[in-house]
């Protein structure tokens, strides 16, 4: 079963039903599959999200303040003997934009899931709210399960999530191997946590990987991390981030009837991004230089100042030899013997021995406090330029778009 994606003449919704796998997991393709659907309800279409991921239950951890205890998930239907697909509990999140829980009540522990089951009220699921909502967007396990197939095999499309690096992409390829002939005509891959740099290794990968056509890329976006990390969903399109424009950007190709929609939101909103970005990207590249410059200076001066201590070092060691072999040689010539100021030259030389010491130690206590200021000052122009890299390469992905 096949859902079609159309509207007729008469404007009759007919949803379209679009499942997210991925060869392994930690690809972000629960966080894609929420920044999809909040981008689609933001564009005026009524989206509901699935989570079927019923081992890790992921997209269903984002919402936990909004399930009530009366609220069913597929997992407990599924366990049910008469579970049905449309009694599967509907939690409205935003306007336009609702999630299915893949579970409601994690004090149950793990359950031996029936997958065969769950796939059956999945199908429910869709065929009941067929007529409700505009998208119904499948979060799937990682891997490949029964469970997966099955909504495979529900969608009309599907979009397979990797990242630009080897474990990935043979991940990829070995789904392929196994669930390859269940893919509807219209799969797309989607690459993931894209460096800028990393040009040549997407390219690769395409190459590779020649069973789909693919979407734009995303970039690696700290941002969608830390948004992950707090429960929020990383999409935010009033003020998009490189990470939300390519996510527009890639719907183009998904959803062809969107291209309108898409095309006048690009240019409200990517000429004036990619502006600000390279304005910015050019601020940071002089912060950068400015501080690699005085990372230099500091590096030189600390040379410097080790260089002075050593020869301070010397005269001050070699002022004490001199004092002591002095004393020593008019001692064995017998002049001190003679003279009546004996005391006064041990005394003079004791006290040049002691001044020595004590101008060597005052030496080497500024020494290392220079040393600790320059090691602190180091490491805070290091820091910053670490922070600098990291911005720089969200700002050059979304120049590079």
């Amino acid at each position: 079963m096949r859902i079609k994606t159309h509207r007729n003449a008469g404007g009759e919704r007919h949803t379209s039903v679009v499942s997210l796998v991925s060869g392994k997991g930690g690809v972000g393709k629960t966080s894609i599959c929420l920044a999809v659907g909040r981008v689609l309800a933001h564009f005026g279409y009524s989206v509901l999200l699935v989570d079927f991921d019923l081992a890790t239950h992921g997209m269903t951890y984002f919402f936990t303040e909004n399930i009530k205890k009366v609220y069913v998930g597929i997992e407990e239907l599924s366990l049910q003997d008469k579970g049905r697909g449309e009694d599967a509990s509907i939690v409205g999140i935003e306007d336009r934009f609702d999630v299915v829980p893949s579970k409601t009540n994690f004090s149950s522990g793990v359950a031996q899931v029936d997958e065969d089951k769950a796939t059956s009220i999945l199908q429910g699921l869709i065929a009941a709210k067929s007529s409700t909502y505009d998208y119904i967007l499948i979060d799937c396990q990682a891997g490949v399960t029964k469970t997966v197939q099955g909504a495979v095999r529900l969608s009309d499309k599907v979009i397979v999530v990797a990242e630009a690096d080897p474990v990935s992409t043979w991940a990829v390829k070995l789904l392929e191997y196994e669930i390859g002939k269940l893919l509807p005509a219209e799969t797309f891959g989607l690459i993931n946590k894209l460096f800028w740099e990393d040009e040549a290794a997407y390219n690769a990968i395409k190459d590779f990987l020649r069973i789909m056509k693919y979407l734009p890329p995303l970039p690696f976006d700290r941002e969608v991390i830390r948004s992950f990390l707090r429960k929020l969903i990383p999409a935010d399109i009033n003020n998009p981030s490189a990470f939300v424009l390519a996510i527009v950007a890639s719907l183009e190709d998904l959803f062809p009837e969107m291209h309108d929609k898409i095309k006048d939101y690009l240019q409200s909103r990517s000429d004036k991004q990619i502006t600000e970005a390279e304005e910015r990207l050019q601020a940071l590249d002089d912060e950068e230089k400015s501080l690699r410059t005085q990372l230099t200076e500091l590096r030189v001066e600390d040379k410097m100042q080790g260089e002075r201590f050593i020869r301070r070092t010397f005269t001050l060691g070699g002022a004490m030899v001199f004092s002591v072999l002095a004393m020593l040689i008019l001692l064995y010539m017998g002049f001190l013997e003679r003279s009546i100021f004996i005391p006064i030259i041990i005394t003079v030389v004791a006290t040049a021995i002691f001044a020595s010491i004590q101008l060597y130690l005052a030496q080497r206590r500024r020494r290392t406090e220079m040393s600790l200021h320059l090691e602190e000052r180091t490491e805070q122009i290091s820091n910053r330029i670490a922070e600098i890299r990291r911005e720089k390469e969200k700002y050059k992905t979304l120049v590079m778009k």
